[in-house]
């Protein structure tokens, strides 16, 4: 949860409906965000907004206080090799992948950590 900025809400207690997700994404990271947060569209908590990007809005229903993470393309570009991004789009986006190249894709799965996250303050009205 740290890692989703819900530290930077300075906010305390359990995150369940007081908190407001904002996903802007239809991939599994949205199912990682329901099960960190407790957020989901049945309790009126989640909110898709497709954007195509990798991010998270977590906002403070009442104040409209939130914070915004989200994947910075180009600090994982800095992070891993020129190569990595066409093997990751023929392994994993087309599926065209050899065993050779899936094993090879497996290495490059150390964790770039909260480097590869840009925050922003953002407000709701």
């Amino acid at each position: 949860m740290e890692e989703l900025g819900v530290g930077r809400l300075d906010f305390s207690g359990s995150v369940d409906e007081r908190i407001l997700a904002i996903v802007e994404t239809n991939s599994c990271f949205t199912d990682g965000v329901q099960i960190t947060t407790g957020c989901t569209l049945g309790n009126n908590s989640l909110v898709y907004l497709d954007t195509g990007k990798t991010a998270l809005t977590l906002v403070k229903r009442g104040s409209w206080e939130g914070v915004r993470v989200y994947i910075d393309a180009e600090k994982l570009r800095s992070y891993y090799p020129p190569n990595a991004v066409e093997l990751f789009n023929k392994v994993v986006k087309e599926r065209k992948g050899t065993e050779e190249e899936n094993k090879s894709l497996q290495k490059y799965g150390r964790k770039p950590g909260e480097n590869s996250f840009t925050y922003q303050k953002s407000y709701l009205k």
